[in-house]
């Protein structure tokens, strides 16, 4: 049968919330955003992945927002750069973010001409102090 785009299957959701790695990686592969909440709240994501899903390109805003907004996965640098250098992250939440960017990838920010320029110029302004 042809599935609806609207509405994940209830076999995804489960997939999302409780399977494997391999399960997780599968389902933010897949484009639909509404399986990708899910997956953030799987019990057995690791950080490394959540570094992984904050650096796609792929994924909505609004996932790149649930994971700045969880202060465990944002305090941990690796995933702050991530969400930093995401062009889908809001703006505001990447200037947030630089503060938890150590001092050689705020000074890259800082000069990297694919930085968004507001964020370029926070990143100057702490590099500065």
């Amino acid at each position: 049968g042809g599935r609806r785009a609207s509405a994940p299957a209830p076999s995804r959701v489960s997939l999302a919330l409780r399977g494997s790695r391999e399960d997780r990686m599968a389902i933010l592969r897949d484009n639909v955003p509404a399986l990708h909440g899910h997956v953030l709240r799987n019990p057995g994501l690791q950080l490394d992945e959540v570094a992984a899903i904050a650096k796609m390109r792929t994924v909505s805003p609004q996932i790149l927002q649930q994971i700045a907004d969880k202060r465990e996965w944002a305090q941990r640098p690796e995933i702050a750069i991530a969400l930093v250098r995401n062009p889908k992250t809001p703006v505001g939440t990447a200037i947030k973010l630089l503060d938890h960017v150590g001092p050689a990838e705020l000074r890259q920010l800082a000069k990297d001409a694919n930085t968004r320029t507001p964020i370029q110029q926070a990143a100057r302004r702490k590099v500065v102090g």
